[in-house]
């Protein structure tokens, strides 16, 4: 337990540390326990709701697999010419799809308690997308802003990728 902190309900309740036991009340602990967390994750963030039939592993499943599907488009304009001279470097690593352009840097990320992605854009700014499952089984990730909950990811990348690059890049459909 050296140098970890409990978190209850958004609060710091604790920590624990390698000191004499004087110093760390053991009563002032709340240790959330990886079904209480559940829970709790499930009553307070809006992009659980609706998600009842989903498991950690549907969302890091179609998670990964888009990631997967954005870099490897992108990195196919990258490759291909045609605008694509824009496109500097495209990489994937551990969750983390980073794409270097000559306006700058996209970062797009798993957020797994969330069940989001989350996009850092260099024109657009910040974005936070739900994971939301349509007809058949197919996956959109739609933003957490409830004005513009309309707004999906592939739209947003498809935007500023055909502003950057001049090509309209289209993305596969995932699906859970």
């Amino acid at each position: 337990l050296c140098g970890r902190r409990f978190v209850a309900q958004g609060a710091v309740v604790g920590s624990a540390m390698m000191m004499a036991p004087r110093s760390v009340p053991t009563t002032s602990f709340m240790v959330p326990t990886p079904a209480t967390m559940q829970v709790r994750w499930a009553n307070s963030t809006g992009s659980v709701a609706g998600m009842e039939g989903y498991k950690s592993a549907d969302y890091n499943n179609a998670a990964d697999e888009t990631l997967e599907v954005i870099h490897d488009a992108l990195d196919d304009v990258a490759e291909g010419g045609g605008g694509g001279d824009k496109i500097e470097e495209v990489s994937l690593s551990a969750g983390v799809l980073e794409i270097d352009t000559t306006e700058g840097k996209f970062v797009l990320n798993k957020q797994a308690p969330k069940h989001q992605v989350w996009l850092s854009s260099p024109i657009s700014g910040p974005w936070h997308f739900d994971m939301v499952k349509g007809d058949e089984g197919v996956v959109s990730w739609l933003c957490d802003r409830p004005e513009q909950r309309h707004i999906d990811l592939n739209s947003v990348l498809r935007d500023e990728f055909a502003e950057i690059t001049g090509v309209t890049v289209t993305f596969a459909k995932v699906k859970s």
